[in-house]
């Protein structure tokens, strides 16, 4: 028997190139167009993009001012929880932040994510009113829902949108509004 291996390496590289092609059809046509166009049809939202890198999928989004940004992120949420990616995927909010707000941003993020840890949520809604106030930014909004705490500030033009998720401890109830 006279095998030509050359011509079965050609044929397994070959193989391999197409699949690869069709997987990344395959996702680009059925994975993230419908997410992108669903998403899009929110409020607010400018603009979407979606990158794939392995195992993380990260979700990027670009918003125009909204005026309640916690209402925005549940919609993004809902959709992401729908199409069954929201788990293994990395939501990233984009907003628009002046020199001020991405100082404010620096200074009530660990009170944030110490908020989300704790649930001391009286206290840091306290805090964030201080800092903003300290800023002179007097247009912001502080939410608390069942899995995040979510802070929106503007300034003139500009606007900062966070986002954190609330750690439930082991053994206790979500949060019941």
């Amino acid at each position: 028997m006279n095998i030509k291996w050359h011509i079965m390496l050609i044929c397994f590289v070959v193989s391999l190139v197409i699949f690869g092609g069709m997987f990344i059809i395959i996702e680009e046509q059925f994975i993230q167009s419908p997410i992108q166009d669903e998403i899009m049809e929110i409020d607010g939202v400018k603009n979407v993009s979606y990158e794939n890198n392995r195992n993380n999928a990260k979700i990027i989004i670009h918003l125009d001012y909204v005026s309640n940004f916690n209402d925005t992120h549940a919609q993004i949420v809902n959709i992401l929880k729908m199409q069954g990616i929201y788990e293994e995927s990395s939501l990233i909010i984009e907003d628009n932040r002046n020199e001020k707000l991405e100082e404010l941003a620096y200074y009530i993020k660990p009170a944030l994510y110490e908020g989300a840890r704790e649930g001391n949520y009286r206290e840091l809604q306290d805090y964030i009113l201080e800092r903003t106030s300290h800023y002179e930014i007097n247009n912001n909004r502080f939410f608390v829902n069942e899995s995040y705490i979510n802070v929106q500030a503007k300034d003139g033009n500009s606007y900062l949108y966070i986002s954190i998720p609330i750690v439930h401890k082991e053994g206790e109830d979500e949060f019941v509004h």
